[in-house]
């Protein structure tokens, strides 16, 4: 690792005392290629809060010509003995222009995965996919072919909550078609099955080119969606609120901008969510907007005491790096500037503090990229667990490609040596579960207790010794959290998923 020297510019208008601006080491030898024109993802498999694979799609190698394009979709595993991403191999296509995302479509035999976009960068007829890929019993994947899209986003939720889709996640897609149509698309998951519910064509809801998110953006309870993108002739900004019925009401109430990021979360304490919105205008000016949510789907824009340029071809999270109980604002994307005497537009990136009112008033600056692809992420070296911010894309796209992957961490942890045994040594699965989880204790570890406790702190199970089974149809669906101690006060921690 090597110290980076980070830019602090502070503004003194309300900022709280105990506020704690991160420090950040540069992590040099993580080994995830670096891509661009594509997505990237951390998973954390068995529920220790640490992840264990890591998976990118996009472009390798690119020039301002187009030339010598080679495409690729890569999967590792985060090693936690070297700290580093070991490539393993994979049954995916290789596609650009899209989203790889995990998520577990039918609840059964680990995570599922969406992988949409083109497998050639300059040509749509015959190469634009959208695939399902769920995990079988046997190790392998099966597949659904849905409406190939390009210059797409994707997000998963619970949109039909009349009980059509039984509580597993449906699928909401807005991209452009192999005939350079603008498509949005909702798909009802039927137990791992997507139906086709809605499809709108060359409609001003129907975007490319765009960011979407999934929140409770009106407060039922209900998971509804935003949009920003452009629609070629122009650009538009949707509120698509779940009306809890399997319809959708439209609210072209959000800033229109395409190339985009939006990051959203509670940034003003009040427990409404809000948004924070980047990137260009139909005119091609960099826009940025705050926006506080109302708690109805509609925003008032909040100015700020340091104004915050607008980056397109961006990437954006919210999280509190200054551990104030506030979220701070993460930004990585394309801007005009000048370095080292030389105007242009580059990759730039800045941690913006959060004052705990949604005003930004102090920024850290890190290494950005054009078509930035931002994640947190926390994997573990030994018996040292870190936590960090990754982000790749082009340092500098004019007029030859320079891709590059950065690791900055900003956490660190210890392991204690009866932790660091104890969590070898112990396995559980399934996970999810319905029936019967079992436990497995590989080294014959002394165990002091073991306890289950629900999401309001309840504790379902408890034992003083260790057990082979627990049968988890006793407790209803929903999240929970297994500890087991060992009698040298060793600790494992592991959430599970009942269905």
């Amino acid at each position: 690792m090597k110290n980076v020297l980070l830019v602090l510019c502070v503004c003194f208008f309300g900022i709280k005392a105990q506020a704690q601006l991160p420090t950040f080491t540069e992590y040099t030898d993580f080994g995830i290629k670096p891509i661009v024109e594509g997505d990237s993802f951390f998973l954390d498999i068995d529920g220790d809060d640490i992840h264990d694979l890591a998976g990118t799609m996009g472009i390798e190698n690119y020039s301002f010509l187009l030339e010598d394009i080679v495409v690729g979709t890569r999967l590792y595993q985060l090693d936690k003995t070297t700290g580093k991403a070991i490539e393993i191999e994979h049954p995916f296509k290789n596609l650009c222009l899209g989203v790889f995302i995990p998520v577990q479509v039918d609840n059964q035999y680990g995570y599922d995965f969406l992988l949409a976009g083109n497998e050639k960068y300059d040509s749509f007829s015959g190469n634009l996919h959208s695939i399902i890929y769920t995990a079988r019993e046997d190790g392998g994947y099966g597949k659904q072919d849905l409406i190939g899209l390009r210059s797409l986003k994707a997000v998963f939720g619970e949109f039909f909550t009349d009980g059509e889709s039984g509580g597993f996640k449906d699928l909401f897609m807005s991209g452009e078609d192999e005939n350079g149509d603008e498509r949005l698309i909702i798909y009802r998951n039927d137990n791992g099955v997507f139906t086709k519910v809605f499809d709108f064509v060359n409609t001003d809801n129907a975007l490319e080119d765009c960011d979407v998110v999934v929140a409770d953006i009106d407060g039922d309870g209900d998971d509804d969606i935003c949009s920003v993108g452009t629609t070629g002739m122009s650009n538009h900004g949707f509120t698509i609120i779940n009306n809890g019925d399997g319809t959708f009401s439209y609210l072209d109430n959000i800033t229109p901008v395409h190339a985009s990021s939006i990051a959203y979360g509670d940034i003003n304490g009040d427990g409404i969510v809000d948004l924070i919105i980047s990137g260009f205008s139909i005119n091609l000016e960099r826009i940025h907007e705050v926006c506080i949510g109302n708690g109805d789907g509609t925003f008032k824009i909040k100015n700020q005491t340091i104004p915050i340029s607008g980056r397109n071809n961006s990437s954006s999270m919210l999280y509190d790096f200054d551990n104030d109980g506030d979220l701070d604002y993460y930004l990585s994307g394309a801007e005009s500037t000048t370095i080292d005497g030389f105007p242009g537009v580059y990759g730039q990136a800045n941690i913006y503090i959060n004052d705990g009112t949604g005003d930004f008033t102090s920024s850290v600056a890190l290494p950005g990229y054009w078509e930035s692809s931002s994640s947190l992420v926390t994997f573990q070296k030994g018996n040292k667990v870190y936590t960090g911010l990754f982000d790749m894309g082009n340092t500098n796209p004019i007029p030859v490609s320079n891709l590059k992957a950065s690791l900055h961490v900003f956490n660190q942890t210890t392991l204690s040596i009866a932790d660091d045994v104890l969590n070898e040594s112990i396995s559980t699965y399934p996970n999810p579960v319905e029936g019967n989880m079992y436990l497995k204790n590989n080294n014959a570890i002394d165990i002091k207790s073991i306890q289950i406790v629900d999401t309001m702190g309840q504790i379902v199970f408890s034992s003083n010794s260790f057990v082979e089974k627990i049968d988890f149809s006793l407790y209803a669906s929903g999240l929970y959290i297994i500890q087991i101690q060992s009698k040298d006060n060793g600790v494992f921690t592991k959430k599970i998923i009942k269905n």
